[in-house]
């Protein structure tokens, strides 16, 4: 699990640009916002382990601790300093394999053009957004990265007006063939509890629990 939790941190700070650093184990990003200071990542830790990281944000609400678990309600209990901010989230990992087309059956009306969609790719080399637009409107987007072969997704949502018309499909399988095209063979994403039940239609795999805790106290505001 610990290796699959870096491979996901390395695509996830290439997809979102996020600085990371390992301090004798201590894995600490920079949230880059005003209202979050840093997150720590936690990777299945001993109770002495998630105490001392509670120990060193001290209830600073700015600060937000990530747990990779497969033993979710181990952690799910009262801590002094925290509070549970997200308890949905899933790592999932995916095989990448080709398809003829991203746009998926069932697809409403005549097929994609039909329905006034666009897209718009802003390609960077190892990493690419991709926007699907109607008329001025924003409908879908998401983000990935590419490191070594393993392509990690993110950001990936539809618009609470365009939704159930197969867009969130379209995009995943459009990045998909990207990455494809790039030699990555292995997607990585965090999934909200929403995402899950799409990605598994996709063919996606869950492999942990994600769990987010934040501090308890207004702090330095």
């Amino acid at each position: 699990m610990k290796n699959l939790a870096m491979r996901w941190l390395e695509g996830w700070s290439a997809a979102t640009g996020h600085p990371w650093t390992d301090e004798h184990g201590v894995i600490r990003i920079e949230a880059l916002m005003a209202s979050r200071r840093f997150e720590y990542l936690l990777v299945e830790p001993n109770d002495e382990e998630f105490d001392s990281i509670t120990a060193l944000i001290d209830g600073d609400s700015r600060d937000v601790v990530t747990v990779f678990t497969n033993k979710p309600d181990h952690y799910l209990v009262p801590h002094a300093g925290l509070v549970v901010d997200r308890d949905d989230e899933a790592l999932m990992t995916c095989p990448l394999a080709r398809t003829d087309s991203p746009v998926p059956d069932g697809f409403e009306t005549q097929g994609f053009e039909a329905q006034g969609f666009e897209t718009q790719w802003d390609d960077q080399g190892d990493r690419v957004s991709l926007h699907v637009i109607q008329g001025v409107q924003l409908a879908a987007a998401g983000n990935l990265a590419i490191v070594d072969h393993d392509v990690i997704f993110d950001r990936v949502e539809t618009m609470p007006r365009f939704r159930r018309r197969g867009l969130g499909r379209f995009v995943m399988q459009s990045l998909s063939s990207w990455a494809i095209q790039h030699e990555a063979d292995t997607g990585i994403l965090a999934a909200s509890g929403d995402g899950q039940a799409l990605y598994e239609t996709l063919g996606w795999q869950h492999k942990c629990a994600m769990l987010m805790f934040r501090g308890t106290e207004d702090v330095g505001r």
